[in-house]
């Protein structure tokens, strides 16, 4: 999965948890040659008003991945949110004071899998299902389409 794929995901799963998924408001791609992005910004629309701005640019001289929510009441950033053991900690910022807090230092597939191993081995609901995967791919293709790109295969 590139980078892109990636934080489209990550941006879905909010949905998930405002109980509605996003719609792409705008997406436009700088290419690296026909048809292949090298960096994309993506305007989302959530429920009740509030919106979504991703960029990623897969030619960065340095990855940054770096995870920011504001809402009224404060913000949250994960610095290395797609490479936890890189950098694993949640800054909550709100009424004036900054909260510290680390999370665990295992990279992102080794969280994966033991969540599928948690399933697999003591029945644990999974996190997602088929039809979250194909809403995640549909986004994903929308996205390309607003960018004036072809779907991936």
């Amino acid at each position: 999965m590139d980078l892109g794929c990636y934080v489209l995901s990550a941006a879905r799963q909010v949905g998930r948890w405002l109980d509605q998924p996003p719609s792409v408001v705008s997406a436009e791609a700088t290419l690296k040659k026909p048809n292949v992005d090298a960096s994309m910004r993506v305007e989302l629309a959530y429920p009740g008003g509030i919106r979504g701005q991703l960029h990623w640019d897969m030619n960065a001289e340095d990855r940054q991945m770096v995870w920011t929510v504001i809402g009224t009441e404060g913000t949250a950033v994960v610095p290395a949110f797609a490479v936890p053991h890189l950098d694993n900690r949640i800054v909550i910022s709100r009424d004036g004071s900054t909260d510290e807090q680390i999370l665990g230092d295992q990279t992102s597939y080794t969280y994966q899998l033991a969540a599928l191993e948690n399933t697999l081995q003591n029945g644990a609901e999974f996190l997602i299902d088929v039809d979250d995967s194909v809403a995640n791919a549909e986004l994903i293709d929308e996205v390309y389409r607003r960018a004036g790109l072809s779907p991936r295969g």
